[in-house]
Protein backbone atom coordinates (compact mmCIF):
# COMPACT_ATOMS: atom_id res chain seq x y z
CA UNK A 1 0.00 0.00 0.00
CA UNK A 2 2.83 2.35 0.87
CA UNK A 3 4.77 1.67 -2.85
CA UNK A 4 1.03 2.26 -4.24
CA UNK A 5 0.97 5.78 -2.53
CA UNK A 6 4.73 6.66 -3.31
CA UNK A 7 4.23 5.19 -7.09
CA UNK A 8 0.99 7.88 -7.36
CA UNK A 9 3.03 11.05 -6.03
CA UNK A 10 5.41 10.16 -8.47
CA UNK A 11 3.07 10.15 -11.21
CA UNK A 12 1.39 13.54 -10.00
CA UNK A 13 4.69 15.12 -9.70
CA UNK A 14 5.67 13.96 -13.09
CA UNK A 15 1.97 15.75 -14.75
CA UNK A 16 2.89 19.13 -12.66
CA UNK A 17 6.01 19.69 -14.12
CA UNK A 18 6.17 21.70 -18.09
CA UNK A 19 8.25 18.98 -19.81
CA UNK A 20 10.41 21.86 -21.66
CA UNK A 21 13.72 23.10 -21.36
CA UNK A 22 15.13 26.25 -23.44
CA UNK A 23 18.60 25.48 -23.53
CA UNK A 24 19.78 28.10 -25.79
CA UNK A 25 18.46 31.28 -27.57
CA UNK A 26 20.38 32.52 -31.18
CA UNK A 27 19.30 36.10 -32.63
CA UNK A 28 19.94 36.72 -36.32
CA UNK A 29 22.95 35.36 -37.73
CA UNK A 30 25.48 37.00 -35.44
CA UNK A 31 23.60 37.23 -32.29
CA UNK A 32 22.66 40.93 -32.99
CA UNK A 33 19.09 42.15 -34.79
CA UNK A 34 18.34 44.36 -37.54
CA UNK A 35 15.54 46.71 -36.41
CA UNK A 36 12.87 47.65 -38.76
CA UNK A 37 13.08 44.51 -40.62
CA UNK A 38 12.24 40.51 -39.82
CA UNK A 39 14.53 38.92 -38.27
CA UNK A 40 14.96 35.12 -36.98
CA UNK A 41 15.18 33.81 -33.57
CA UNK A 42 16.36 30.37 -33.04
CA UNK A 43 15.85 28.43 -29.74
CA UNK A 44 17.66 25.03 -28.62
CA UNK A 45 14.12 23.47 -26.75
CA UNK A 46 14.62 19.97 -24.69
CA UNK A 47 12.41 17.55 -23.45
CA UNK A 48 14.00 15.73 -20.34
CA UNK A 49 10.54 14.50 -19.41
CA UNK A 50 9.44 10.60 -19.34
CA UNK A 51 6.58 11.32 -21.98
CA UNK A 52 6.18 13.37 -25.65
CA UNK A 53 5.39 16.95 -25.47
CA UNK A 54 2.96 17.75 -28.58
CA UNK A 55 1.93 21.77 -28.17
CA UNK A 56 2.38 25.36 -29.48
CA UNK A 57 5.13 27.61 -29.12
CA UNK A 58 3.94 31.55 -28.99
CA UNK A 59 6.23 34.22 -28.62
CA UNK A 60 5.04 37.59 -27.46
CA UNK A 61 6.44 40.99 -27.85
CA UNK A 62 6.26 43.17 -24.22
CA UNK A 63 7.98 45.95 -24.91
CA UNK A 64 8.18 46.20 -21.33
CA UNK A 65 4.62 46.13 -20.58
CA UNK A 66 2.42 43.46 -18.53
CA UNK A 67 0.35 42.40 -21.57
CA UNK A 68 1.72 41.75 -24.90
CA UNK A 69 1.46 44.14 -27.70
CA UNK A 70 0.22 42.29 -31.09
CA UNK A 71 -0.24 38.75 -32.00
CA UNK A 72 2.02 36.37 -30.98
CA UNK A 73 4.04 34.69 -33.21
CA UNK A 74 3.40 30.52 -32.85
CA UNK A 75 5.24 27.40 -33.85
CA UNK A 76 4.04 24.02 -33.33
CA UNK A 77 6.21 21.52 -31.68
CA UNK A 78 6.17 17.89 -30.84
CA UNK A 79 9.30 16.29 -29.04
CA UNK A 80 9.29 12.97 -27.89
CA UNK A 81 10.46 11.78 -24.31
CA UNK A 82 14.29 12.57 -24.10
CA UNK A 83 15.10 14.39 -27.35
CA UNK A 84 15.53 18.01 -28.46
CA UNK A 85 15.44 20.28 -31.40
CA UNK A 86 15.74 23.88 -33.04
CA UNK A 87 12.85 26.29 -33.21
CA UNK A 88 12.75 28.93 -35.69
CA UNK A 89 10.77 32.11 -35.37
CA UNK A 90 10.95 34.79 -38.15
CA UNK A 91 9.44 38.24 -36.22
CA UNK A 92 9.85 42.10 -37.07
CA UNK A 93 11.99 43.68 -34.43
CA UNK A 94 10.54 47.33 -34.24
CA UNK A 95 12.95 48.16 -31.45
CA UNK A 96 16.37 46.68 -30.17
CA UNK A 97 16.34 45.39 -26.43
CA UNK A 98 12.84 44.64 -26.74
CA UNK A 99 11.05 42.20 -23.95
CA UNK A 100 9.80 39.03 -25.47
CA UNK A 101 7.95 36.20 -23.81
CA UNK A 102 8.16 32.50 -24.67
CA UNK A 103 5.34 30.64 -23.45
CA UNK A 104 3.92 26.79 -23.91
CA UNK A 105 1.48 24.71 -22.26
CA UNK A 106 2.87 24.55 -18.22
CA UNK A 107 5.40 27.17 -18.95
CA UNK A 108 6.89 30.25 -20.14
CA UNK A 109 10.23 31.57 -20.38
CA UNK A 110 11.55 36.01 -20.76
CA UNK A 111 13.83 35.71 -24.23
CA UNK A 112 15.58 39.55 -23.89
CA UNK A 113 16.34 41.18 -26.87
CA UNK A 114 18.82 41.75 -28.79
CA UNK A 115 20.83 45.13 -30.01
CA UNK A 116 20.76 46.82 -33.13
CA UNK A 117 23.10 45.73 -35.39
CA UNK A 118 24.68 46.03 -39.30
CA UNK A 119 23.73 42.83 -41.93
CA UNK A 120 25.84 39.98 -40.45
CA UNK A 121 28.64 38.35 -42.62
CA UNK A 122 29.07 34.80 -41.34
CA UNK A 123 30.26 31.33 -42.23
CA UNK A 124 28.37 28.90 -42.65
CA UNK A 125 29.23 25.88 -40.38
CA UNK A 126 28.44 22.31 -40.90
CA UNK A 127 27.33 21.23 -37.23
CA UNK A 128 27.80 17.76 -38.11
CA UNK A 129 31.55 18.08 -38.29
CA UNK A 130 33.11 17.55 -35.37
CA UNK A 131 36.94 18.42 -36.51
CA UNK A 132 35.69 21.79 -37.91
CA UNK A 133 37.51 24.85 -37.40
CA UNK A 134 36.20 28.42 -37.42
CA UNK A 135 37.96 31.11 -38.69
CA UNK A 136 38.29 34.97 -37.70
CA UNK A 137 34.49 35.49 -39.36
CA UNK A 138 31.52 35.00 -37.01
CA UNK A 139 29.92 31.38 -37.92
CA UNK A 140 26.34 30.50 -38.50
CA UNK A 141 24.87 26.75 -38.45
CA UNK A 142 23.91 25.84 -42.21
CA UNK A 143 20.77 23.88 -40.92
CA UNK A 144 19.57 26.93 -39.15
CA UNK A 145 19.35 28.93 -42.66
CA UNK A 146 15.86 30.10 -42.67
CA UNK A 147 12.90 28.52 -44.70
CA UNK A 148 12.19 31.69 -45.76
CA UNK A 149 13.90 34.10 -47.69
CA UNK A 150 11.49 36.55 -45.44
CA UNK A 151 13.86 36.24 -42.66
CA UNK A 152 16.71 37.10 -44.30
CA UNK A 153 16.91 40.87 -44.28
CA UNK A 154 19.66 40.83 -41.98
CA UNK A 155 22.56 38.96 -43.64
CA UNK A 156 24.00 40.74 -46.13
CA UNK A 157 27.00 37.59 -47.14
CA UNK A 158 28.39 33.98 -46.27
CA UNK A 159 31.18 32.28 -46.49
CA UNK A 160 30.51 28.66 -47.84
CA UNK A 161 33.48 25.82 -47.76
CA UNK A 162 31.39 22.28 -48.15
CA UNK A 163 27.79 21.15 -49.58
CA UNK A 164 25.12 22.09 -46.86
CA UNK A 165 22.86 19.11 -46.59
CA UNK A 166 19.59 21.19 -47.23
CA UNK A 167 16.28 20.17 -47.46
CA UNK A 168 14.28 22.15 -50.56
CA UNK A 169 12.53 24.78 -48.71
CA UNK A 170 15.69 25.82 -46.65
CA UNK A 171 17.37 25.37 -50.13
CA UNK A 172 15.26 27.59 -52.07
CA UNK A 173 15.47 30.37 -49.33
CA UNK A 174 18.78 30.44 -50.00
CA UNK A 175 18.89 31.10 -53.84
CA UNK A 176 16.13 33.49 -53.49
CA UNK A 177 18.34 35.55 -50.63
CA UNK A 178 21.20 35.23 -53.10
CA UNK A 179 19.32 36.61 -56.37
CA UNK A 180 17.87 39.44 -53.50
CA UNK A 181 21.15 40.99 -53.28
CA UNK A 182 23.35 38.31 -50.91
CA UNK A 183 26.81 37.56 -51.63
CA UNK A 184 28.52 34.14 -51.26
CA UNK A 185 32.24 33.96 -50.54
CA UNK A 186 33.26 30.15 -51.48
CA UNK A 187 36.62 29.14 -49.77
CA UNK A 188 39.00 25.98 -50.30
CA UNK A 189 37.87 23.30 -48.11
CA UNK A 190 39.42 20.58 -45.64
CA UNK A 191 40.65 18.89 -49.07
CA UNK A 192 42.03 22.12 -50.97
CA UNK A 193 39.14 22.02 -53.37
CA UNK A 194 35.97 24.37 -53.87
CA UNK A 195 32.97 22.17 -53.09
CA UNK A 196 31.06 21.17 -56.28
CA UNK A 197 27.18 22.20 -55.82
CA UNK A 198 24.47 19.69 -57.23
CA UNK A 199 21.93 20.45 -59.92
CA UNK A 200 19.87 21.93 -57.46
CA UNK A 201 22.51 24.10 -56.50
CA UNK A 202 24.22 24.84 -59.90
CA UNK A 203 23.44 28.52 -59.31
CA UNK A 204 26.35 29.01 -56.79
CA UNK A 205 28.83 27.77 -59.91
CA UNK A 206 27.82 30.69 -62.48
CA UNK A 207 26.02 33.59 -60.65
CA UNK A 208 27.94 36.99 -60.68
CA UNK A 209 27.81 37.25 -56.53
CA UNK A 210 29.64 33.82 -55.78
CA UNK A 211 33.21 34.94 -55.22
CA UNK A 212 36.05 32.38 -55.18
CA UNK A 213 38.74 32.84 -52.87
CA UNK A 214 42.38 31.35 -52.77
CA UNK A 215 41.98 30.63 -49.12
CA UNK A 216 40.36 28.45 -46.27
CA UNK A 217 38.47 29.47 -43.58
CA UNK A 218 41.06 29.74 -41.51
CA UNK A 219 42.83 32.20 -43.18
CA UNK A 220 39.32 34.26 -43.87
CA UNK A 221 38.62 37.45 -41.84
CA UNK A 222 36.91 40.80 -41.65
CA UNK A 223 39.65 42.28 -42.17
CA UNK A 224 40.80 39.93 -45.51
CA UNK A 225 37.16 40.60 -47.10
CA UNK A 226 37.81 44.68 -46.41
CA UNK A 227 41.14 44.71 -48.00
CA UNK A 228 39.69 42.61 -51.19
CA UNK A 229 37.68 45.05 -51.99
CA UNK A 230 34.34 43.42 -49.69
CA UNK A 231 34.37 46.40 -46.81
CA UNK A 232 32.10 45.80 -43.72
CA UNK A 233 27.86 46.27 -44.02
CA UNK A 234 27.29 50.16 -42.53
CA UNK A 235 24.31 49.99 -39.98
CA UNK A 236 21.74 52.02 -41.60
CA UNK A 237 17.88 53.03 -40.62
CA UNK A 238 15.28 52.03 -41.90
CA UNK A 239 13.14 54.59 -44.00
CA UNK A 240 10.20 52.08 -44.40
CA UNK A 241 9.82 51.10 -40.74
CA UNK A 242 6.33 52.49 -40.57
CA UNK A 243 4.85 50.80 -43.45
CA UNK A 244 5.50 47.32 -41.10
CA UNK A 245 5.06 48.73 -37.55
CA UNK A 246 1.79 49.81 -38.75
CA UNK A 247 0.38 48.91 -35.26
CA UNK A 248 2.94 52.38 -33.29
CA UNK A 249 2.03 54.40 -36.05
CA UNK A 250 -1.75 53.89 -35.25
CA UNK A 251 -1.32 54.10 -31.66
CA UNK A 252 0.54 57.43 -31.95
CA UNK A 253 -1.99 58.99 -34.48
CA UNK A 254 -4.85 57.98 -32.04
CA UNK A 255 -3.04 59.17 -28.87
CA UNK A 256 -2.74 62.41 -31.04
CA UNK A 257 -6.02 62.72 -31.45
CA UNK A 258 -6.97 62.43 -27.77
CA UNK A 259 -4.92 65.10 -26.89
CA UNK A 260 -7.33 68.66 -27.76
CA UNK A 261 -5.83 71.92 -27.57
CA UNK A 262 -7.36 73.42 -24.62
CA UNK A 263 -7.17 77.66 -23.91
CA UNK A 264 -6.65 76.95 -20.27
CA UNK A 265 -5.94 81.00 -19.83
CA UNK A 266 -9.53 81.26 -20.88
CA UNK A 267 -10.97 78.51 -18.34
CA UNK A 268 -9.34 80.39 -15.49
CA UNK A 269 -10.53 83.87 -16.61
CA UNK A 270 -14.09 82.52 -16.84
CA UNK A 271 -13.78 80.60 -13.31
CA UNK A 272 -12.71 83.96 -12.14
CA UNK A 273 -15.63 85.65 -13.64
CA UNK A 274 -18.34 83.42 -12.26
CA UNK A 275 -17.01 83.46 -8.53
CA UNK A 276 -16.99 87.05 -8.67
CA UNK A 277 -20.54 87.47 -10.50
CA UNK A 278 -22.25 84.29 -7.29
CA UNK A 279 -20.14 86.01 -5.04
CA UNK A 280 -19.79 90.33 -4.12
CA UNK A 281 -21.85 90.75 -7.07
CA UNK A 282 -25.03 89.02 -6.22
CA UNK A 283 -24.62 90.14 -2.81
CA UNK A 284 -24.39 93.81 -3.65
CA UNK A 285 -27.05 92.96 -5.89
CA UNK A 286 -29.94 91.41 -3.92
CA UNK A 287 -29.13 94.17 -1.53
CA UNK A 288 -30.36 96.72 -3.65
CA UNK A 289 -33.64 94.76 -4.68
CA UNK A 290 -36.29 94.71 -0.89
CA UNK A 291 -37.50 91.60 -0.37
CA UNK A 292 -41.35 90.60 0.15
CA UNK A 293 -41.93 94.00 0.60
CA UNK A 294 -43.09 95.27 -2.71
CA UNK A 295 -45.71 91.94 -2.36
CA UNK A 296 -47.31 93.19 1.41
CA UNK A 297 -47.42 96.44 -0.31
CA UNK A 298 -49.23 95.50 -3.64
CA UNK A 299 -51.35 93.40 -1.06
CA UNK A 300 -52.58 96.40 1.24
CA UNK A 301 -53.33 98.02 -1.94
CA UNK A 302 -55.53 95.38 -3.19
CA UNK A 303 -57.57 95.82 0.04
CA UNK A 304 -58.20 99.39 -0.17
CA UNK A 305 -59.09 99.20 -3.37
CA UNK A 306 -61.54 96.73 -2.57
CA UNK A 307 -62.71 98.87 0.55
CA UNK A 308 -63.37 102.21 -1.52
CA UNK A 309 -64.35 100.69 -4.57
CA UNK A 310 -68.30 100.37 -4.88
CA UNK A 311 -70.42 96.94 -4.58
CA UNK A 312 -72.13 96.44 -7.52
CA UNK A 313 -75.54 96.85 -6.29
CA UNK A 314 -74.65 100.26 -5.45
CA UNK A 315 -73.70 100.61 -9.91
CA UNK A 316 -76.48 98.95 -10.66
CA UNK A 317 -78.77 101.50 -8.57
CA UNK A 318 -76.87 104.68 -10.20
CA UNK A 319 -77.34 103.54 -13.65
CA UNK A 320 -81.38 102.17 -13.02
CA UNK A 321 -82.84 104.86 -10.23
CA UNK A 322 -86.13 103.49 -10.49
CA UNK A 323 -85.04 99.84 -9.76
CA UNK A 324 -84.22 100.89 -6.04
CA UNK A 325 -85.79 98.62 -3.58
CA UNK A 326 -88.21 100.26 -1.11
CA UNK A 327 -87.52 100.87 2.34
CA UNK A 328 -89.39 97.86 4.04
CA UNK A 329 -91.88 98.61 6.62
CA UNK A 330 -90.08 97.97 9.71
CA UNK A 331 -87.69 100.76 8.71
CA UNK A 332 -90.32 103.27 7.56
CA UNK A 333 -91.48 102.82 11.00
CA UNK A 334 -88.49 103.50 12.75
CA UNK A 335 -88.21 106.76 10.98
CA UNK A 336 -91.63 108.41 12.20
CA UNK A 337 -90.85 106.98 15.06
CA UNK A 338 -87.48 109.28 15.03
Amino acid sequence: MCQLRVFILLLLCAGAASGLEIREKRWGFDGRVRVGYFNILSIFVANPDARAFEGQLALENRRRLEKATGAPVVQPIYLAAGTQRWVQFPVFVGQAGSDWHLRWKGGSEKIDGAQDGAPARVLLLDPQDPFAKTGGLRVFPDDLFPTTVAATDALAAVALDHLPRWEPARREAFLDWLRRGGAVHLLRGADGQFPAFPEALALLNTHPRVIRHEITRAELSEQYLTDHGFPAPELRTNSHTLIYSLEQQLLQILASLTKPKIAWWLIYLLTVAYLIAVGPVHYRWSKKIPGSAPLRCSSRSSSASAAHSPSPDAVAQEKNPRSAPSPSPAASATDGTT
